[in-house]
């Protein structure tokens, strides 16, 4: 064997052995690409699906935010509308104090007053309701009241453990509840 020969089988070799590390090199290149490709794969699919999510969140609280703030303004139509109402009762009841039915109306809660809290209770009451209950009930200490209300009357047993209150004030407060099932049902109607 020659020189020439030794020469060629190293440079053979050489050759296969570069070859080798070339295909070995390639290989592990393509693997590494195809790994990030599959990682890029999953990260975009991953991103996307946090988007849709935070999307939802996004979504379901400005949906939140708009039925609360609709509540707000139909609650705030609501007390206004009530509002509206007492005010109107309000001025009439002016009118209605000086009226019969207003004194039969007098006549009846300074009866049930007196069955309520006995004979020996202390009535209070405006002046002008006092001058006509004077005449007209039997029992009960009438008195001035100290507070000022439009009418009607308020009442306390003699031992101060029992109260009656039976005025203007009281009754329309009463009656707020049903003037807001009433205007529900009116605004129900307009929508």
């Amino acid at each position: 064997m020659g020189l020439e020969e030794i020469l060629k089988g190293i440079k053979s070799r050489k050759e296969a052995t570069l070859a080798q590390i070339a295909s070995d090199t390639k290989a592990q290149i393509d693997k590494i690409i195809g790994e990030a490709k599959e990682q890029a794969k999953a990260i975009a699919k991953e991103g996307r699906a946090r988007a849709k999510r935070d999307a939802e969140l996004i979504e379901a609280r400005e949906t939140s935010k708009a039925r609360i703030e609709g509540k707000m303004i139909y609650n705030n139509a609501l007390n206004d509308r009530i509002e509206e109402a007492l005010t109107s009762i309000r001025n009439d009841l002016g009118s209605f104090t000086k009226s019969d039915t207003y004194n039969k109306l007098l006549d009846k809660l300074a009866n049930e007053v007196l069955a309520g809290l006995g004979n020996d209770c202390t009535i209070f009451a405006n002046s002008n309701d006092i001058a006509y209950l004077k005449g007209k009930i039997k029992g009960g200490n009438l008195v001035q009241a100290k507070e000022k209300f439009i009418g009607g009357i308020k009442a306390v047993s003699k031992d101060g453990r029992r109260e009656m209150d039976y005025s203007l004030e009281s009754i329309m407060e009463g009656l707020r509840d049903g003037l807001a099932s009433r205007i529900i049902e009116e605004l129900r109607g307009e929508e």
